[in-house]
């Protein structure tokens, strides 16, 4: 899931431009994080940057330089809180996907928590 200005911009907050990265909170399932690893693996501008594929479940903060640019994979936040994020998250379209976009309110929580602001 999207948070962060990514999402707020996604959600048509114009004024959070420049989006500098993408901030995601990944659901922490097993199967979820190997995808993710396989992902960040094929996208990283230097895949050995990118940690082993097993150490995800276990890092808060993963930021990966990668092709499409910076991604910011918030794992501890999954764990904590993957689930009441998406209870509130909807959907917004991004290319051929659909993709889980945290609330406003849930952004601008979390920014303030951790930026903040």
């Amino acid at each position: 899931m999207v948070v962060g200005s990514c999402a707020l911009f996604l959600a048509g907050d114009m004024a959070v431009l420049p989006v500098k990265d993408a901030d995601i909170v990944p659901d922490p399932s097993p199967q979820n994080l190997d995808c993710l690893w396989e992902a960040l693996t094929d996208m990283a501008v230097t895949a050995w940057r990118v940690p082993p594929r097993g150490r995800l479940g276990t890092l808060d903060v993963v930021p990966v330089a990668t092709v499409y640019g910076k991604v910011d994979c918030l794992l501890e936040r999954g764990r904590a809180d993957f689930d009441d994020l998406l209870s509130r998250a909807s959907l917004a379209p991004v290319a051929d996907a659909e993709v889980a976009v945290a609330s406003e309110a849930d952004c601008r929580r979390l920014r303030s928590l951790y930026k903040g602001r």
